[in-house]
């Protein structure tokens, strides 16, 4: 199942090429963390790739279940549900978007503990919160329906 790990690293090599050009968009100052973030996603996205192809280094279970078509079922619904959550923040804000993007998980990744999962979740939200729209002035909370 290492293929999948090589499909998905270049989709999301193929997909940072627009990200950076709608990155561009912004003034100078506010296009270097979104920039700075899509290169490390770049050269991790690479280092999962060629990961992928050194034998020695190949994992026996690489975290997607057993070798079969429907372990693909996991790591692919993720995928789609991140997609649908940053489409989701155009219309209802970040902050809602991933609310309910982290309700989704639970199922996918099988959370034993809820309560520390929520917390987790809760803090991760408000510490956003507070470095990007209190400190930084990021306009997370704008939306197209919702309004804060």
């Amino acid at each position: 199942m290492l293929w999948i790990n090589r499909i998905v690293g270049a989709a999301i090599i193929v997909a940072a090429f627009p990200l950076w050009q709608l990155a561009a968009a912004f003034p100078a100052e506010a296009r270097q963390f979104p920039r700075f973030t899509l290169a490390a996603i770049v050269v991790l996205a690479a280092i999962m790739i060629a990961r992928s192809f050194v034998a020695s280094v190949e994992p026996v279970r690489d975290g997607e279940g057993a070798r079969t078509t429907v372990s693909l079922v996991r790591p692919l619904a993720v995928f789609a549900l991140v997609v649908l959550a940053v489409v989701a923040m155009r219309f209802v804000g970040f902050f809602p978007a991933m609310a309910v993007l982290a309700l989704l998980f639970m199922p996918l990744l099988q959370v034993g503990n809820r309560a520390a999962y929520g917390l987790a979740c809760a803090s991760l939200l408000v510490f956003i919160y507070v470095l990007f729209v209190a400190f930084l002035g990021v306009p997370l909370t704008a939306s197209r329906y919702l309004t804060f």
